[in-house]
C-alpha cells in the first residue's frame, strides 16, 4: 500500500504561496498522531503566512528550513514527511521570492490555484 504523486506547476508560480496552500492540505488531512506534522506543521504554516503579509522577519528563513528539515526526518507518515522536505526546499532555494513578499511583492505572475484537484484516473 501507498502513493505516489506529482506536481507539475507552471515555473512562475508563487512557491511561497504553494508551500502555504500545502502546509493548509497537511493540517487538514494529518491523522495529527505524531507531534513534528501536528504541531510543526501548523508552526511553519504560521510562519508562511507572516511572509505573506509581509510580518515575518528575514532571519525566520533559515530557521525555517531547519524546522521543515527536522519534521520530514521526524513525522511517522508520508505526508509529513513530504511536508517538511518540501517547504525546507522552497526555504533554501526561495529565499528570492521569500524576501519579495516581505517586501509586499510578489516575484511570481500566476498565485497557486486553490482549485486544483487530482487528474488521476479521470477521463478526458
Amino acid at each position: 500500500m501507498g502513493s505516489v504523486g506529482r506536481l507539475v506547476l507552471e515555473e512562475n508560480v508563487c512557491m511561497v504561496e504553494m508551500a502555504r496552500y500545502f502546509l493548509e492540505l497537511v493540517q487538514r488531512d494529518s491523522c495529527a498522531e505524531c507531534i513534528p506534522c501536528r504541531i510543526g506543521t501548523r508552526r511553519l504554516l504560521e510562519v508562511f503566512e507572516r511572509v505573506l503579509k509581509g510580518e515575518a522577519d528575514e532571519g525566520e528563513f533559515a530557521s525555517l528550513a531547519e524546522a521543515a528539515t527536522a519534521i520530514g526526518l521526524a513525522a511517522k507518515c508520508d505526508l509529513g514527511r513530504i511536508a517538511g522536505r518540501a517547504v525546507a526546499e522552497v526555504a533554501r532555494h526561495g529565499q528570492d521570492e521569500l524576501k519579495a513578499h516581505l517586501e509586499g511583492k510578489c516575484l511570481a505572475t500566476v498565485e497557486a490555484n486553490r482549485g486544483w484537484e487530482s487528474v488521476v484516473g479521470r477521463d478526458a
